[in-house]
């Protein structure tokens, strides 16, 4: 998806939720975190790139232009 399209789908959803952007982010990441203490069978490796996949770009829709 690009990423002026998930910007606005994730400011569509903030509205909804009552939230910033910043604060879906943290929310986003935490949940990243959570899943990566309960991988269970779920491979490292492959927890690790989807992790950095997420990051990159959470931080880049929820940082990009407004």
């Amino acid at each position: 998806m690009p990423t002026k399209v998930l910007r606005k789908q994730v400011l569509h959803h903030c509205d909804i939720l009552g939230c910033s952007p910043t604060q879906a982010k943290y929310s986003i990441l935490g949940a990243m975190g959570y899943l990566g203490d309960h991988l269970g069978y779920f491979p490292r490796g492959r927890y690790l790139a989807l992790a950095s996949k997420v990051y990159n770009t959470i931080v880049e829709t929820a940082e990009g232009p407004q």
